[in-house]
Order: structure tokens, then sequence, then C-alpha cells
């Protein structure tokens, strides 16, 4: 056989050994595309394997003549080749009948009913003739007559009910099956090109069958190393011929998954995503979802094209709904699917404008929708589109949850700000100093109030001790080293200003607790009370005084009485006595006697105002002792008898006038009562 007789020999070889399996593979994807199967095949592509080893023994035939083998041997391996073949042809043309029997009765839609049945009925009518008048008499060892070989011819009508099946409904994946035809077609056409080629010139120019071997062999290796090239190649040019303008986008969309995870700006990222989605496969209408907070079943519009929900929208999965996507990783509403799969209401979806749905997972969780109406043309999403989605759809997952997060820091990051600025403000407008330390003492904080007191900027205070602020002196009154370093609660505090002058203030210490309620710094609150302070310290000089007065009352009445007598007396004696010796002596009596008037006088309208009204250590029981001293004559007034007995008691942080106040008011409200 010449080069060109070689070539249709070859392709009639390889469309005979590969049209079963071909057709077989289609009808197991076809008119859906099932999971059963897979578990009891590791690869579909096993069924291709005995074509391809029938296709060896017939390349091991062709180069018999490399081998020196008996011609009888030859020719009994090449009748069981053909026996192989045909029976190859007949067990798959079989199972594929079969299939196609087992989903025309399954299937409950009409149209993929009908659809099945001509493609059943074209490969009946197909088939038959030629099994039935070459097949099998071949198999019997019988001669094929002119008639049995004529039966070839009917094997046309199986192209033609497949023509016929898809004018009146067009499979999804048919494109997708007619590019990787015609790219494996155009390879092997190549190849088998370079293989006859290479062969010709092998045994044209070599008489050395060694030669011719080894050439042979490296014909066939160069064919396998360049098989996968060349498939890239024509599946590259075949997906320009299909796609057009939307090419550049689909291999742009597979490009880039890999950096949208670097995109951080959500509203950006979805605007993108959405329209290179849009483009790429060639779909007006689409919107992307993200599930609410802690609601996965309720989706929001983040970024809507065409005729989608309006932005902000929400849609609500049922629970059904989410069962099936989180099972199928995606949801396809075509006017053909067995509805029957479905456990759910679609028509909400449908009249939504909404055909495709591909959730996003991370990591268990729906992280995002996509929602898809049909493509320009009207059509649906074929195999080839979802599996490009199915590719991206990890990428985009990670990079929604990546900006969606960075979002949400973004927020709380603002939120906590101005949730700062707030209590800045809040800390600023007080009209106490506020002091925030941490578990160092190091001041964090540092309000107005506190700079106008101690003359100390923000600026310079924050960062600094406490006790380097306000001196040791001042550090030592708030937190004193005595027991009431235990109390929060500081009242009337002596602290000495810069200006020198003194003021008391009330103090409020409050430790900063974590999560755990562990301390990690202290809040000192500084009231200035020194007004108030002296409006209390006017308050109780007036008690003082009145309380004074009842006492001066009954002291005066006692001195009054002999100091009118001895004064009268002393006048007497002046007249009666003209002695120059006793006249000044009387004079001098009289004078004291003036005094003790005048003394007894200035005690009624005495009242001591203390030097200072700040606490100090007291002893109780000198304090008690001197109160007792001035209410002493009152009580033997009474006849009433008071005895002391203290025990000696550790000095108290208090104020000695005030106290004292407090116990005279006891006392003479016991008296009186």
């Amino acid at each position: 056989m010449n080069f060109l007789d070689n070539i249709f020999y070859w392709l009639d070889e390889i469309a005979f050994l590969f049209f079963p399996p071909l057709i077989l593979h289609a009808f197991l994807y076809f008119p859906r595309r099932p999971i059963s199967f897979r578990r009891y095949i590791p690869s579909i592509y096993i069924i291709y394997l005995p074509a391809g080893l029938l296709l060896l023994v017939r390349i091991f035939l062709h180069l018999t003549s490399l081998f020196r083998l008996d011609s009888s041997l030859i020719s009994q391996i090449y009748s069981s080749a053909l026996r192989l073949d045909l029976i190859h042809y007949l067990i798959l043309t079989l199972l594929t009948l079969i299939l196609l029997s087992f989903d025309t009765l399954r299937t409950l839609n009409p149209l993929i009913k009908k659809q099945l049945k001509w493609i059943t009925y074209g490969l009946i009518l197909g088939h038959t003739p030629f099994i039935t008048l070459y097949v099998f008499p071949f198999l019997l060892n019988s001669v094929p007559t002119r008639a049995a070989e004529l039966s070839v011819v009917f094997l046309a009508i199986i192209p033609f009910a497949f023509a016929y099946s898809l004018t009146s409904y067009r499979l999804l994946d048919i494109e997708v099956l007619l590019k990787k035809a015609l790219t494996l077609i155009a390879s092997y056409i190549v190849l088998t090109i370079l293989y006859f080629f290479v062969s010709s010139q092998t045994q044209l120019f070599s008489e050395n069958k060694l030669n011719v071997f080894i050439l042979g062999i490296i014909a066939i290796l160069l064919g396998g190393t360049l098989f996968s090239p060349l498939a890239k190649l024509f599946q590259s040019l075949i997906d320009r011929i299909f796609y057009k303008k939307s090419y550049q986008y689909r291999k742009t969309l597979l490009s880039i998954s890999q950096e949208l995870a670097r995109e951080r700006d959500l509203k950006k990222l979805s605007r993108s995503l959405v329209d290179l989605i849009s483009q790429a496969l060639a779909i007006k209408d689409i919107a992307l979802f993200l599930p609410q907070e802690n609601k996965e079943h309720l989706l929001t519009v983040l970024e809507a094209k065409g005729n989608m929900p309006a932005l902000g929208s929400t849609i609500t999965l049922e629970p059904h709904l989410l069962e099936y996507l989180k099972e199928k990783k995606f949801l396809s509403l075509l006017p053909s699917a067995d509805q029957k799969e479905i456990p759910f209401n679609y028509q909400a979806l449908t009249r939504q404008g909404i055909y495709h749905l591909l959730p996003l997972f991370l990591e268990g969780r729906i992280i995002g929708a996509l929602a898809m109406g049909r493509k320009s043309d009207k059509s649906f999403l074929n195999s080839e589109d979802w599996d490009l989605l199915h590719t991206i759809s990890p990428s985009v997952a990670l990079a929604l949850e990546n900006a969606y997060l960075y979002n949400q820091v973004q927020k709380r990051a603002l939120e906590l700000e101005k949730l700062k600025d707030y209590s800045q403000n809040i800390i600023e407008s007080l009209t106490v100093g506020v002091a925030v330390l941490d578990e160092r003492g190091i001041v964090t904080g540092w309000n107005r109030v506190m700079e106008q007191l101690f003359l100390i900027p923000k600026n310079s205070a924050i960062g600094q001790r406490l006790s380097q602020l306000l001196g040791k002196k001042n550090f030592l009154s708030i937190f004193p080293p005595d027991t009431q370093h235990e109390f929060r609660l500081l009242s009337e505090v002596s602290l000495e200003m810069p200006t020198g002058e003194k003021k008391i203030f009330d103090i409020a210490k409050t430790p900063l607790l974590d999560n755990k309620m562990h301390p990690y710094g202290t809040v000192i609150v500084f009231e200035d009370v020194t007004e108030k302070m002296s409006l209390q310290q006017q308050l109780l000089t007036s008690e003082k005084l009145a309380s004074i007065g009842l006492l001066s009352a009954g002291v005066a009445h006692e001195i009054n009485t002999p100091l009118t007598g001895i004064s009268s007396y002393i006048q007497i004696l002046q007249k009666k006595l003209n002695d120059s010796t006793y006249q000044p002596i009387l004079q001098k009596i009289e004078k004291q006697t003036e005094r003790v008037a005048r003394i007894v006088k200035n005690l009624l309208n005495f009242a001591r105002n203390p030097e200072t009204s700040a606490f100090q250590p007291v002893n109780l029981k000198e304090s008690l002792e001197e109160i007792l001293s001035l209410i002493d004559y009152k009580l033997k007034k009474m006849n009433i008898q008071l005895d002391l007995h203290l025990q000696p008691v550790p000095k108290i942080w208090a104020q000695q006038e005030r106290l004292q106040q407090v116990f005279i008011n006891i006392i003479l409200n016991a008296l009186d009562a």
C-alpha cells in the first residue's frame, strides 16, 4: 500500500476500535452526569483500554516484517485480532443500548425521554443489520456475503439519529464533547502522518532491518512525546474558535484566581469577579451573595448585574436546598432536568432569574454564592463551564473570606477608634481629674482637669510615673504605706499643689480588669473638695459655737455670781479703808476681777477654728479626756458621775475636731434625754 492507503487504513482501524467506547463514554455522562458509577470504576477512561490493546496488536502485525515469524502464525494472529475487534464492538454496542434503555425508562422528563428514544432507535437500526449479517456470520466462521458487507451502509443512520435528536433539544455538553473529539482527531491525524512518514523513509533509505526497527521505535516514542503538546495546541485553537471573544476572559479567569486573594477591598473584589465571570461565560444576569452573620441560609446581594435581585436584597435558602448544595456543590435548574431529584421548591429561584447556583465553601461553611441566569444565547452552562467555576471557586471563596474579614477588621477598627474618641471626650469633659496607670505605674491617661490642677501637660505626663509627677509626699498620701492601701476610696486627702497651696481631694482608685478578671492598670479620680470642705468647716464651726454657748451659759452663771460679790466687797472695802497701804492692793484685786469677767464674756463668744481640717493620726483616749473636761461642770450640776475606763488603742486616721464634735453631741444628747 502507498502512503495514502496507509492513512485511510489506519483511520478506519482507529475509528472502528474507538467508536464503541466513545459512544459508551458519552452516554455514561448524558443526559446527566451521575456519580454512582465512579464507585465501581476507578477511571472512566478504562473503557478505552481494550481498544488501545487491540490497536497495539494491529501495529505489531504491521511491523511483522521486522521479526522472523512464520506466515501461518501471523495469519492466525491476524484472524484472532479480527474476531477480537468484532467481539469488542459487539459487547460495547450492547452495553450502550442497555444503558440507553435504562435511562429512557428511568427519565420522567418527556423531552429527554423523547431524545433518548430517537438515539436508541438510531443505534438499533444502524447496528442491527451489520451485527446480524456481518458480525455473527464472521464469528461463526462463515464468510460474509456481498450483501453482508453492504450492511455497513446502515451505520450511517446513527449520525442522522443524533442530528435529529440534537435539533429537537441540544445537549448541554455536546459542544464540549465535540471539542474534545476534534482535539483528539487532529492530534491522532498529525501523529499518524508523522509515523507513516518516518516509517516510509526508514523503509526506503535503510536496508538494515535492525535500523528499521530502531527508527520505528523512535517514531513511536516521538509520537507519544508529542501527543500531549499537540493536544494542548489543538485544544487552544479549538477553544478560540468556539469561544471567540470570551476565550481571553476564560483564560484570564483561570490565571487571575491566584491573584484574587490579594485583593482586600470587598466591593472592588466582588465587582471584578462578577464582571469577569459574566464576560468569560457570556452571562448577562449574575449576582454575588454573602450570607448574613451566623445565618448561612439568608443570603444578601453584594454585587449584581443584569436582571438579578437589587443590591441589599436577600434570598432564603430552604433547609433542603442548603443540604442539596452542600452535597452536590452546585445547582442547575434546567427545563429538562429531572425535577424528581430536586427535593425543594425551585420556582422561587427561577422567578428571580436564577437558573444556576454555585455555593462557595470554605472549611465546610458557605461563605458566599454565585447566582447566574442563562447565557446570552439563552443556553445553559455546560460541564466545561462548571469545571471552570469549580476550579476557581476555592480561590474565590478564600479571597471573599479574606476580603470580608479584612472589611470586618476595618469596621471594628473604626468602631474602636470612635469608641476611643468617645471615651476620651467623656473623660476630657469631666469636672474631676482622671489619671490612668498601667500595671507598672506608668501614666497612660491624663485629662484636662489634671493638667489644670498639677500644671503638667498631657504629652509630658504620658509615659511618666505618677510618683514623679505628683511628688513623693503626694504619692504617699494617695498610696499610704499603712493599711489604707487596701481601700479604693480615700476621702479628704490633702495634696500640695505646684503653686504651693494645699487642696483637699476625694480620691477613688479603681483597678482595670481584663476578661479573666486580672488587673492590668488603675484609674485614679481626683475630685477637688477644697471649697466643699471650707463650707463644711464653716458649718462645723457654727455647730461648735452652739455647743460652746450651751457650756458657756452655765460657766458664766457660776463665775459671774461670785465675781459680782467680790466686786461689791472690794468697793465697800475701798470706801471704808482709807489706808494708803491697802488701796493699791484693793485696786489690783478689782482689776483682776474685771479681767475674769472679761474672760467669761469672751468665753461665751469664743469658737476655735482649727488650723487644719485634713486627716491625721488621732489618739482617741486623749480626745475623749479633753471632751470630758469641757463638760465636767454640767455633769456635776446634774449629779451625774461619768467614769472613763479606756484601754490604750492605736491611733486612727481621722479629723480630731470633727470627731470631738461628734462625741460632744452624743454626750449632750444623752444628758438631755
